[in-house]
């Protein structure tokens, strides 16, 4: 019944987001590198791009985490943010990729109820590692309630936790606009 839900869970987020945007929104990634809609790659160039990422999506857990990132990632791309998502790893991989990136924010992807103990694990080895570091967690439609998750996950203070993709969206491009407290202005 878990595994159901989680999967339905992927599926109702896809959906609410597709819903609010055009249907060409997102770039399936089977589809990566066909046609003129190409979009850099992990794998690609990463040198190239690293200077000018702000924010970079990473997943906490698995697929449906690394999913979710992608999609944050081309969102923020399409409201005017230098963003990009990497892919799930071994955590001493994706940390090494972050600190050669060097973002000015990191959105943790996380789809409970199975990501939330590795987002914590991942938001504290990061933290660790980066201590100036502007770090949100992103708990796809976490239903309970969010002080206690927060308190769970060990946010420092400053770093903020979200449950929507619009949350996020809204954080960034008010942050972007005010000149970017929240770690998301040029550089």
């Amino acid at each position: 019944m878990g595994l159901q839900r989680y999967d339905s869970s992927v599926f109702a987020l896809c959906r609410a987001a597709a819903c609010r945007l055009d249907p060409d929104w997102f770039v399936a990634p089977q589809s990566l590198g066909e046609g003129k809609d190409e979009i850099v790659t992990d794998s690609q160039t990463t040198s190239n791009i690293a200077g000018k990422i702000n924010i970079l999506c990473i997943p906490a857990r698995d697929e449906a985490d690394d999913i979710v990132a992608l999609m944050l990632a081309q969102l923020l791309e399409r409201q005017g943010q230098a963003a990009r998502s990497i892919q799930i790893a071994s955590t001493a991989d994706m940390l090494s990729e972050i600190v050669e990136a060097n973002p000015r924010l990191v959105c943790i992807s996380a789809l409970p109820p199975f990501a939330i103990d590795h987002a914590r694990a991942l938001y504290l080895k990061l933290h660790v590692q980066q201590p100036k570091l502007n770090i949100a967690t992103c708990l796809w439609h976490f239903e309970g309630d969010a002080e206690k998750v927060a308190i769970r996950l060990k946010l420092a203070t400053g770093h903020r936790l979200f449950t929507t993709l619009p949350q996020v969206l809204k954080f960034i491009a008010f942050e972007a606009e005010k000149g970017g407290t929240g770690g998301v202005s040029p550089h």
